[in-house]
């Protein structure tokens, strides 16, 4: 057995804190607040508590070398999601060493499995790397998205 996976728990709360700033760094310049990182722990302990947010974390020995994490929230529901509970896969990942052996498929199906159970659909947000792999496993574009942001992050203090 080449890895060993498990569930993350409210043990693991300050771990994944930690991840996120991490991920959070590789895709942004802007600086992480003390009140990000606490809206963050609160995400996470929520979720935990909740069953709203599923966290597979996969380690070679003590390391860690992979995970992945599924968050559900609600949506006016719709024909294509009645449930109006929307899935959302984020901060996928394997390292380097550990790429192309199947890792981030089985990481992505057991989230899958929980999120079929759970709710009407699962979106998510691609690198350009891993895009191929969602396809594969089913995942479709969706044209429609469309976005708004806001520069004033003070909206949302």
């Amino acid at each position: 057995k080449m890895l060993n996976f498990r569930w993350a728990n409210l043990d693991d709360l300050e771990f994944l804190v930690e991840l996120r700033i991490r991920d959070l760094e590789m895709f942004s310049d802007l600086t992480i607040s003390l009140q990000m990182i606490s809206k963050i722990r609160d995400f996470y302990q929520t979720g935990i508590i909740n069953n709203t947010c599923f966290t597979l974390l996969g380690f070679k020995d003590e390391l860690l070398v992979a995970s992945g994490t599924l968050y559900l929230y609600l949506i006016m529901p719709s024909n294509e999601n009645p449930s109006g509970v929307m899935g959302q896969l984020t901060n996928v990942w394997v390292v380097d060493k550990y790429r192309n052996r199947g890792i981030a498929t089985r990481i992505i199906n057991e989230l899958l499995d929980i999120a079929k159970d759970k709710c009407g659909m699962v979106c998510l947000n691609s690198s350009d790397e891993a895009i191929s792999l969602y396809y594969k496993l089913g995942f479709e574009d969706n044209k429609r998205y469309l976005i708004k942001r806001w520069d004033n992050k003070d909206n949302f203090k």
